[in-house]
């Protein structure tokens, strides 16, 4: 297989395409590939020998996801949507390529990634710090920012990688919180059902702990980042395209951390189970499970109940 070819069959580099595309055509305020293209291709407008009118029509294929911006396209609109090169380039979809080395890439990574992230996770220097996790963790969702979901992902594989599979379970727990908390600037960029599928393929199905693992091929992402935004929304929230203000996303980690009522929280949160590739479940872990089942049921009974009448999404 060929580089090219490779590269297209990744769903990550159709999915950094759309974002790119769509971060591109929200700040210009144009709504078509089309339109994108008169903007910054002027030249690809023309007649041909026969005076007929023509295009090159490059940009419907970046708004599908097709084809990836020359470096010099990419040049040009950053200087009209400063930032949209960094999006397009982004260390997480680096991270999230199936063929790469992560542990081997994990330091370079980490130091591309915003300082105050850079503080949180070396301890001091050069060194990944190794202690001091559950309250870090916290401070990391915090931050809830593309930076940030980078970071856990990495730092969820390394620990993966090491054999510490107890802490890369909350890691994964931390990451499907800010995944959530940045659901709403996703799928307004055409990528959260995408991108969410991608995170369950590549990294939370490869969870295991204790005879455990998520249980999230069902999980309606769309769905409860949706009502997360709805219950956290406020007055002073920006447009929906740009990512949460900060006091949303406090809000937001303590709706998901059970500080608005634990309904709402084990509602949201994923399901645990037993891990039926290590063989059969002893039945006290089989009742655990059902029992987690029940309670999740009842929890999005208990919430919806409550939320229905106030226009909450109830396809749950």
């Amino acid at each position: 297989m060929t580089k090219n070819s490779a590269s297209k069959a990744d769903p990550v580099e159709r999915i950094r395409r759309i974002y790119w595309y769509e971060g591109v055509r929200q700040a210009t305020g144009l709504t078509s590939a089309y339109a994108l293209e008169r903007l910054f291709v002027p030249d690809g407008f023309g007649r041909n020998k026969d005076g007929i009118l023509f295009n090159r029509s490059t940009w419907v294929t970046y708004k599908k996801g097709d084809h990836t911006p020359k470096p010099a396209l990419v040049t040009r609109v950053e200087l009209s949507v400063p930032g949209s090169s960094e999006e397009l380039n982004h260390v997480l979809w680096e991270i999230l390529r199936e063929s790469t080395q992560r542990s081997v890439n994990a330091q370079r990574w980490l130091r591309q990634i915003e300082p105050e992230l850079q503080i949180l996770v070396f301890d001091g220097g050069t060194r990944i710090r190794d202690h001091g996790w559950p309250r870090l963790l916290e401070k990391i969702e915090h931050r809830a920012s593309m930076d940030a979901l980078a970071c856990l992902t990495i730092l969820l594989f390394m620990n993966l990688e090491r054999r510490n599979f107890d802490l890369a379970s909350e890691f994964a727990r931390s990451t499907l919180r800010v995944l959530l908390m940045l659901g709403r600037h996703f799928e307004c960029r055409r990528i959260g059902n995408d991108l969410f599928n991608v995170y369950v393929e590549r990294v939370f199905d490869n969870v295991r702990w204790n005879g455990r693992r998520f249980y999230l091929n069902d999980y309606s992402f769309s769905l409860w980042t949706d009502f997360l935004h709805r219950v956290a929304d406020d007055s002073t929230d920006a447009a929906a395209y740009l990512r949460p203000s900060p006091e949303k996303v406090r809000i937001m980690c303590k709706i998901l951390r059970g500080g608005r009522g634990f309904a709402i929280a084990l509602a949201i949160n994923p399901l645990i189970g037993p891990d039926l590739e290590v063989g059969p479940p002893k039945k006290k872990d089989l009742d655990t499970f059902e029992r987690d089942v029940y309670i999740q049921r009842q929890s999005v009974s208990e919430m919806l109940a409550g939320k229905r009448k106030q226009g909450f999404p109830t396809g749950i």
